[in-house]
């Protein structure tokens, strides 16, 4: 709990209390402002740090809408939170707030319509179909051929996205696909090959700023974690001229979804015969410490600042003042499956330089399973230097150290 707010506070509402809410929470309060939270976990790390919990799920939207009004809220942002993004758009716009409209917010949070407002401003992107049932998606894959991709209209941290290599796997991946989709519904993608990228932007005043750009690797997380980032490395290992045509279509992208204040989270392909493509955008910074304190090392912007003076209304001047390299890697199961029975390694990969920020995402006693969403990895360390292969040196140290037991055996991260 903070020691309580100054004089000169605001009443920020923030939406969602996990870990990447922490963040947050913690710089508003350092600045006086009297930090509301609203969560439907009461024992979720935000809720303990709030000035005033309120218990209540991210996704009810009328609800947060009342609690707002009620607690005459001043501003309302939340961090890397998929499910508070609408949410966060619909509050600021009943209680005439500074925020994302919701016309966007809702483009962004429904991945047919995000595609079409890629199509419509000319912003490169895989073809796509949409299907709301098994036929749709059988028909849709025909028409795209194999392989192709079905993800979840409304989904986040890769749960429900597959690739589908045969018309025999249709069914199957469809019916899991849709059970991540509150919307019920599915987009069906043609397939691209090459280099995943992503990239987290802060937009002010209209204008878009690209804070940073990484590839992505996910050979790390074996044959079941192909849809899951297991490392990703800033700035990229392309030419300085492609990396610059990136940036320049992470900016289209973000702008074409009307993205004029507050932070995207951008994912694109580097095609293997040249040329790019979007995949998709969040309008919210990357998760697991991304948008929190990846950027602010890689750039010297100060993110949580930008997020509270935006839902504020105050003025913000964001000037991107270094150029630094770092590597987010994420460690996990490869093919073993059971219970977590050992962690170590932390402390000393904590101490080690160049170490920003390393953890463990999963406890003793927890279930795991081959990486093939998010929430199947155990741990992560990101770590920061002045170049990329000195970050991916300290960072290739770090997962020789962490180690984990599934059922008593032992296995380095991997």
């Amino acid at each position: 709990m903070s020691s309580g707010p100054s004089w000169e506070s605001n009443r920020l509402l923030v939406v969602g209390a996990s870990f990447e809410q922490v963040p947050l929470i913690r710089r508003a309060q350092q600045e006086g402002h009297f930090v509301l939270v609203l969560d439907r976990d009461a024992e979720a790390p935000g809720m303990k740090l709030a000035d005033k919990a309120l218990q209540q799920s991210t996704r009810d939207i009328d609800g947060a809408i009342r609690a707002a009004r009620r607690e005459r809220v001043e501003g309302v942002a939340t961090n890397a939170s998929e499910s508070a993004v609408l949410t966060v758009s619909r509050v600021a716009e009943a209680l005439s707030l500074p925020g994302l409209p919701s016309r966007a917010a809702q483009d962004c949070s429904d991945k047919s319509n995000m595609k079409r407002c890629f199509q419509k401003a000319g912003v490169p992107t895989a073809d796509f179909r949409l299907a709301d049932d098994v036929d749709e998606a059988g028909q849709a894959a025909r028409e795209l051929g194999f392989p192709c991709i079905i993800k979840p209209c409304d989904g986040a941290g890769s749960r429900g996205v597959l690739r589908i290599d045969a018309p025999d796997q249709v069914a199957s991946a469809f019916s899991r696909s849709i059970s991540f989709s509150n919307l019920k519904s599915c987009l069906v993608e043609s397939y691209l090959d090459g280099i995943e990228l992503s990239s987290d932007t802060l937009s002010v005043r209209g204008e878009v700023h690209v804070l940073g750009i990484a590839d992505k690797s996910k050979e790390e997380g074996g044959q079941a974690g192909r849809n899951v980032a297991m490392k990703i490395v800033y700035p990229p290992g392309l030419p300085a001229h492609e990396t610059a045509e990136a940036a320049e279509l992470v900016r289209r992208a973000t702008e074409s979804v009307g993205i004029a204040s507050g932070a995207s989270h951008v994912e694109l392909m580097r095609l293997r015969h040249g040329g790019f493509k979007v995949l998709e955008i969040g309008a919210r910074g990357g998760g697991f410490y991304t948008f929190s304190k990846v950027m602010p090392a890689l750039s010297g912007v100060d993110t949580m600042q930008a997020l509270i003076d935006l839902a504020l209304g105050r003025p913000f001047e964001l000037s991107v003042k270094k150029s630094h390299a770092a590597v987010l890697r994420f460690v996990g199961s490869c093919a073993a499956r059971g219970t977590l029975t050992g962690l170590s390694g932390l402390e000393e990969v904590r101490s080690l330089k160049g170490v920003l920020e390393a953890g463990w995402l999963k406890n003793l006693g927890d279930p795991v399973q081959p990486v093939e969403k998010d929430g199947d990895r155990i741990g992560y360390v990101i770590t920061v230097a002045e170049s990329r292969q000195e970050a991916l040196k300290i960072s290739d140290r770090c997962k020789t150290l962490l180690r984990f037991s599934i059922d008593g055996l032992e296995s380095v991260a991997g």
